[in-house]
């Protein structure tokens, strides 16, 4: 009964961290054209401001999130 239990928590871990990856996405699709809009205009040149770093910070911490619940995840599974 308790491995059950604790096969139910791990699932749904793992389906919460799915959610949340998914609900960002549409975040770092927008910050992702943000950042390439201001790295490509043409005529301009190549700005290094505090938008841009914004842009930048926002999305390597969603990476770090990322390759964390993919280690989570990862564990999870090699421990059952």
């Amino acid at each position: 009964m308790q491995v059950k239990r604790e096969k139910a928590d791990v699932q749904q871990t793992i389906d919460n961290l799915i959610k949340a990856i998914e609900d960002k996405e549409n975040f770092i699709k927008v910050a992702q054209s943000r950042l390439l809009e201001r790295t490509q205009r043409l005529g301009c040149e190549n700005c290094h401001d505090k938008p841009m770093i914004g842009l930048v910070r926002c999305i390597m911490l969603f990476i770090i999130r990322i390759g964390r619940a993919v280690g989570l995840y990862e564990d999870m599974i090699l421990n059952y």
